[in-house]
């Protein structure tokens, strides 16, 4: 199976983040909001990560009558959940970019792998996607740029691991709702 493209995860991370609400996102309004193809949310929904609703019913995208389809609503279902939460990759390029959101500076490695389900092994694959990037912050001497050698190397030991900070790139950036 094919790896999910950028716009592909924009949309599974947009319906995580509605989720919890009672009134599921329309399918136009993904559309619009996430820059997404048909194409790709066919795919999506082929896949089984996410399920549309037309009215209270289940509906296939591919037979929604088309002045019906402003009524279709989005909803992640379990596999779509499995799919957002247990990708180490998804969840770096979240947590980094939801990090930044709240606090409007780089997260720390040490808070990053905080709960065991993030591996340092995750963050250097990301690393070497170009999808993230890591500085070494030491006080009194600034910032530095790390290659994910240096990466490994060092944050491996939780001494270390409050002083490199991790920021999205702007490719990183694209996997993240708009």
């Amino acid at each position: 199976m094919k790896q999910l493209s950028a716009a592909q995860w924009r949309v599974l991370n947009y319906l995580f983040q509605h989720k919890l609400h009672t009134v599921r996102p329309k399918l136009i309004q993904v559309r619009k909001a996430q820059d997404v193809t048909d194409v790709d949310l066919r795919d999506l929904e082929a896949r089984g990560l996410f399920t549309a609703y037309l009215v209270d019913e289940e509906y296939p995208l591919n037979r929604v009558p088309q002045p019906l389809v402003k009524y279709v609503r989005l909803r992640l279902n379990d596999a779509g959940l499995r799919a957002v939460i247990g990708d180490p990759g998804n969840q770096i390029r979240y947590s980094v970019g939801q990090y930044y959101r709240q606090y409007s500076e780089p997260i720390g490695l040490n808070k990053l792998c905080v709960n065991g389900d993030i591996a340092i092994d995750d963050v250097v694959a990301v690393f070497r996607l170009g999808q993230i990037k890591a500085s070494l912050c030491v006080p009194d001497f600034g910032d530095f740029e790390l290659d994910g050698k240096i990466l490994w190397l060092f944050a491996e030991n939780d001494a270390y691991g409050n002083f490199f900070k991790v920021t999205l790139t702007p490719k990183g950036r694209e996997y993240l709702p708009l």
